[in-house]
């Protein structure tokens, strides 16, 4: 049976801030993912690329740290392990104001300045090694200078290939975001050992030529990416007068379809077009998500591409107005009736967009306020302190904060101490704990993110559990064959996780609204705890000069963020069992387009 009562159009689309103000001037634009074709397809490829790239090169850098096992050969002045802490920190503290970034000026413009700020941050790094940085006073400032100005430029570049691929796919985006994974991971398997090749039988200073030649690379992706178009849409009528301001070309009027019975005018929004009738605060349309896909003229409107990208700017795109615009995984998983849908249908609330008039007229007219509605307005969401007042995302916080100190400490230590482990040996172990990620990563898309079921969070739980006595248990032996099994272990169980890190959210313990405000807090949680989490590492190799107790260190705290997140399990059974007992409702918003209104469906 269905319960359905009308809410104000938009406010159920609107990230929570505490407040609606912009209820009165309310439009919607729709986002009609391709989820497939050639530019997105090659979008995907660049986000590959580019992960393979930035987090190869990043991973190299404890190559050059004298303290875990290199030789005389690199510069022994470059705290490289401080320099990955500080680019850490920089990495996840800048992802949220890079999300308001691109909601204020596209993606294109954080690609840009993501990669030129990374080849800056190599690049002078290069020269401060040769020439500079033992003639300048606080030499070792400028290190941890460049590292910031490294974590900045990677996090807006990761940050925003995961907001664009999430733009572009909908029914794939799980598949667009194992690329990302997979890049990464393929990244930290092939550009350490070449590093580590080219130290010993070249020079270091040759390795870093060769980082600054990758990641120069991405200097082009902002050119070859496609972006999503926003779609106004209106009711085509024969009595419409703005109609008749749209100019002649075909792709500025749009196209006319028929939809349950009205005839609908979709128009890219450009900074060109009128809107259709007066600017009344209701949703323009919601389309069943099978109409839209069977549509492929609507579909090939919405992107830009290397062959139109300077054709009419658009506007009003505001991707970070969407609720599940940063979910990674499969979105069926978010669907509240999931048994019942056995396809994807009735996605039309989340591919909405909601924007104000005075977002529109700011991009129009006011492109360099750097206080604009579309900055302020995703920064409160996402800043939004007062959910720290509720235990489940305390525990969830701790949990991450526990995972991410310790995940990547066994790969920057793998060298252990000076003549504990050969380069061959070293190298060896680094890459079967990269095969282990790949293959971890590729059977647990395959078990969970292909389906729709629910993810246990005990299933979770034990998986980092494991993960954490894999390396302590590494600590008991030297044996090379057996540590190459642990590492191997290790990895799997790692990139298994990365499978389902947001199972948290198929349990209803938070609701989808609640995302992108969880997401922003976890972000600082990350960036604090992975430069806290090394630095602790540091300390501890330096005082005990003994690898195996931070190894010890890294599964301890692994294996704690597994409990903390399986603190969780209960409180969702409690849920659930209460959900039961009152008939196990689950509200949903769908639209009602003769109504013109959003409809709150209970299914019971």
């Amino acid at each position: 049976m269905e319960k359905s009562s009308t809410v104000s159009s938009g406010i159920g689309d609107l990230s929570e801030t505490g407040d609606t103000p912009y209820a009165g001037t309310l439009m919607s634009v729709l986002m009609c993912p391709p989820d497939g074709g050639i530019w997105s397809v090659l979008t995907c490829v660049l986000g590959f690329v580019a992960m393979m790239i930035l987090d190869g090169v990043c991973l190299s850098l404890f190559l050059y740290d004298s303290r875990v096992g290199m030789t005389e050969q690199v510069s022994s002045p470059m705290p490289a392990l401080e320099h990955l802490a500080v680019i850490g920190f920089c990495h996840y503290f800048i992802e949220t104001f890079s999300c308001a970034y691109i909601n204020r000026y596209g993606f294109r413009y954080c690609l840009f300045f993501g990669s030129t700020l990374s080849v800056t941050w190599i690049t002078l790094l290069k020269l401060f090694v040769d020439y500079v940085v033992d003639e300048l006073p606080f030499g070792q400032f400028y290190y941890f200078f460049l590292a910031a100005v490294g974590g900045i430029g990677i996090g807006m570049v990761k940050m925003a290939f995961v907001v664009l691929l999430s733009s572009l796919f909908v029914v794939k985006r799980e598949f667009a975001h194992l690329c990302l994974h997979m890049g990464s991971f393929t990244g930290m398997l092939l550009i350490p050992p070449f590093t580590e090749f080219l130290i010993l039988n070249g020079s270091w200073q040759s390795s870093m030529y060769l980082h600054l030649g990758l990641t120069s690379f991405t200097l082009m992706f902002w050119l070859l990416v496609a972006t999503p178009v926003p779609l106004y849409v209106c009711e085509e009528t024969s009595d419409d007068e703005n109609l008749h301001h749209l100019s002649d070309d075909s792709e500025s009027d749009g196209i006319v379809d028929t939809v349950a019975d009205i005839k609908l005018r979709f128009v890219p929004l450009t900074v060109e077009t009128q809107l259709c009738g007066s600017c009344r605060p209701y949703v323009s349309v919601g389309l069943n998500a099978n109409w839209l896909y069977a549509n492929k003229t609507i579909r090939r409107m919405c992107v830009r591409n290397l062959t139109n990208m300077f054709k009419g700017s658009t506007i009003g795109a505001r991707p970070m107005y969407q609720q599940d615009i940063m979910f990674d995984g499969n979105v069926m998983v978010l669907a509240a009736n999931l048994k019942a849908l056995n396809r994807f249908e009735e996605f039309s609330a989340k591919m909405i967009s909601v924007v104000t008039i005075d977002d529109i007229n700011e991009e129009k007219y006011n492109r360099c306020n750097l206080c604009s509605i579309a900055v302020t307005r995703v920064l409160k969401s996402m800043f939004n302190m007062s959910i720290w007042l509720d235990g489940k995302f305390v525990v969830l916080a701790a949990s991450n904060a526990l995972i991410y100190s310790s995940c990547l400490l066994p790969v920057l230590f793998i060298k252990g101490t000076a003549g504990q482990k050969t380069s061959a040996e070293a190298m060896i172990t680094l890459i079967a704990c990269c095969f282990g990620l790949l293959i971890g990563r590729g059977i647990g898309f395959y078990l969970h993110e292909t389906s729709s079921k629910g993810i246990p969070l005990y299933h979770v739980s034990s998986v980092l559990i494991a993960n954490g006595l894999s390396m302590i248990v590494c600590c008991t032996t030297n044996d090379f064959s057996k540590i190459i099994l642990f590492f191997g272990c290790y990895g799997f169980l790692w990139g298994y996780y990365k499978s389902m890190q947001y199972a948290v959210f198929q349990h209803c313990i938070f609701p989808l609204k609640k995302f992108t405000n969880i997401r922003g807090q976890i972000s600082l949680v990350r960036a604090v705890s992975s430069c806290a989490g090394l630095m602790t590492a540091i300390i501890i190799l330096e005082e005990t000069s003994e690898i195996g107790y931070v190894y010890e260190f890294a599964g301890l705290l692994t294996a704690a963020g597994g409990v903390c997140l399986g603190l969780l399990e209960p409180v969702c059974r409690r849920q659930m069992n209460a959900a039961n007992k009152v008939g196990s409702k689950h509200p949903n918003i769908v639209f009602d387009i003769k109504t013109k209104t959003l409809r709150e469906i209970i299914i019971v």
